[in-house]
């Protein structure tokens, strides 16, 4: 990103990356969530017909269970996070008129360029810095 990470909106351009990071993050957990889930399945599951016996091969198959159970949890949790800035991103892109949706669009696609968003929305630089500091205005009030 060009913009620089120094300054009064330092804080909404990180924002921005965390938000640009989720919507990356949120297919790959989801992968790793739905990998973990068929590997967890496919273990055999607990059996009882031999209580009170240490059988090596039930006690390394409760093992590989409760591994892939770790796993499971550390996903959903790391999942959650992402859901929950994912869900507060889309509150306040909903509170955005049409010009600062457009930008905010702009702002969190990979490799931008803000004179070709520029040039694309028919700004001047005034303009658009102007829209930026809207933006972040509204950003506080939340």
């Amino acid at each position: 990103m060009n913009h620089s990470k120094y300054g009064l909106n330092a804080p909404f351009y990180k924002w921005l990356d965390d938000v640009r990071r989720a919507m990356r993050k949120e297919q790959e957990l989801l992968q790793k969530l739905e990998y973990y889930n068929v590997k967890f399945v496919g273990y055999q599951g607990i059996t009882y017909d031999k209580i009170g016996s240490s059988s090596g091969n039930n006690s390394k198959g409760d093992q590989n269970m409760l591994y892939w159970l770790d796993k499971i949890a550390e996903v959903e949790k790391k999942l959650d996070t992402v859901v929950q800035t994912l869900f507060l991103y889309q509150i306040f892109y909903s509170r955005l008129d049409a010009v600062e949706r457009t930008i905010i669009v702009g702002l969190l696609k990979p490799n931008l360029r803000i004179e070709k968003l520029i040039e694309e929305m028919s700004l001047d630089r005034k303009r658009y810095y102007q829209v930026i500091n809207q933006i972040v205005r509204k950003m506080d009030e939340i």
